[in-house]
């Protein structure tokens, strides 16, 4: 069942609402321009987006041709507070499917040895968004985010904690005068671990590098400013293959 009083019809209304609030707060219902003053600025970023992206905003002037009635009522009769709570809802919903864009690597598997501990990020916590356990199963319109016009929070939260997150293990070479059979004990280390844990294993950065005096400083070990273009070229041909998957 849903839940969601919003949705891709009637969600421009709010977008244009807000629009003529930051133009004229008294052009507008004072209801709603009690609702709009009480987000913060994150919040009112996810209602601009419910007119489309920058880039190709939808074309409707929903606001000046259709009352609220018909644009938030069809066949079910649907209260002002219950159109603002959905809104709310959404707008919190989405805050979260961005933090988990944005910081989703926070919590994605990239310590297959089980090292460090793991951190808590509330930024991830759909508590930190006003929503509780008892909100898991009701359906919430994400305006297409995660391909879908509405979803459970729950649903919302394994398909974010789902994403193909791939670990990534890069190769390091030591210097030669440790020894040719420590060096090879030592490199042999990572392609272990990336058989154990399914990681994906990548050459040495300074692979390219590291034998051209010109490119090195004088301690042997550590690259010349000139050198970082080539290691940015080298390590990005190494990813692009799997940054296509």
């Amino acid at each position: 069942m849903n839940d969601s009083f919003l949705n891709s019809a009637n969600a421009p209304y709010v977008a244009e609402l807000y629009f003529k609030y930051t133009q004229n707060p008294k052009s507008i219902d004072d209801s709603w321009k009690s609702f709009f003053s009480s987000l913060n600025e994150d919040e009112l970023s996810v209602i601009s987006d419910f007119g489309g992206p920058e880039w190709k905003k939808r074309d409707t002037n929903v606001i000046d041709d259709i009352s609220f009635d018909k644009v938030v009522r069809s066949s079910a009769s649907v209260d002002f507070a219950s159109f603002k709570t959905s809104t709310l809802d959404s707008i919190r919903a989405l805050r979260l499917i961005r933090a988990y864009r944005v910081n989703g690597h926070l919590i994605a598997n990239l310590d297959p040895l089980n090292l460090h501990e793991k951190n808590y990020h509330p930024e991830l916590d759909y508590k930190s968004y006003g929503f509780s356990d008892n909100d898991l199963d009701r359906e919430i319109f994400v305006d297409g985010s995660l391909g879908l016009e509405t979803a459970t929070l729950a649903e919302i939260i394994k398909i974010a904690d789902s994403a193909n997150t791939k670990v990534l293990l890069m190769q390091i070479r030591i210097p030669p005068n440790y020894g040719s059979r420590y060096q090879k004990a030592f490199e042999s280390i990572y392609s272990s671990i990336a058989r154990e844990t399914s990681a994906t294993l990548i050459p040495f950065m300074l692979e390219e590098v590291a034998l051209n005096e010109e490119l090195m400083l004088p301690d042997g070990i550590h690259p010349k400013a000139s050198a970082q273009p080539l290691i940015a070229d080298y390590v990005y041909r190494q990813l692009k293959p799997l940054l296509n998957h």
